[in-house]
């Protein structure tokens, strides 16, 4: 007996209803697939945005902190700088005050002068502590003051400026001495004269 048997070149309904089954799933394999890659480098790359902003973030809060604390130290510096200049001016003073301090030298002919904390020379007599000089008297200043003053070549116990009593009648030979200043000196025959001098420059005024 023969067999008659066809081979047919395209597949079969059921055949063909199979193969698009399976291409559907393997596309919906590849879709799922795409979808979760990019979902995982979406949350990668926001993972690493965020950690960029929290590390911007935590540069600009330790660089806001920085300046605070270099402020804080600015001003801590500041005010220990101005008291210690405080303390500088107060101890300067106090040593103005313990070489000598000139009172009143407005009225005319009499002056007052603090020299109780005058340090006394060996050989000459200590001063008293308020000295009322009456009479002819030299007014002698300095810039800078604090000079040391010397009547005809004796040391007066009071620095510039001060108003000195004069008891010599004549012409006088005033000087005054600072230390890191050049000694200066002047002849007067003036009463009762006024003398400035100038130990930066070295000169002097009469008036």
């Amino acid at each position: 007996a023969k067999t008659n048997s066809k081979i047919s070149l395209f597949p079969s309904r059921e055949e063909l209803q199979a193969h698009i089954k399976t291409g559907v799933l393997f596309a919906l394999l590849i879709i799922s697939s795409l979808f979760l890659y990019v979902q995982r480098e979406t949350a990668q790359v926001k993972l690493y945005t965020d950690l960029i902003w929290m590390i911007d973030s935590a540069q600009v809060v330790g660089a806001r902190w920085k300046q605070s604390i270099d402020q804080e130290r600015g001003f801590v510096l500041a005010k220990s700088r101005a008291e210690k200049s405080k303390r500088t001016i107060a101890a300067e003073a106090a040593a103005i005050v313990k070489e000598g301090v000139i009172t009143n030298p407005s009225v005319a002919g009499t002056a007052t002068v603090t020299v109780s904390s005058l340090p006394v020379k060996k050989g000459t007599p200590a001063p008293d502590t308020q000295t009322k000089m009456a009479g002819p008297s030299v007014y002698v200043t300095s810039t800078p003051i604090g000079a040391q003053i010397f009547i005809n070549g004796e040391a007066v116990p009071c620095l510039t400026p001060c108003d000195v009593s004069v008891t010599t009648s004549g012409s006088i030979k005033v000087e005054v001495q600072k230390d890191g200043y050049p000694r200066n000196s002047v002849f007067t025959d003036k009463v009762s004269p006024y003398i400035d001098f100038d130990l930066t420059a070295g000169t002097f005024i009469i008036r």
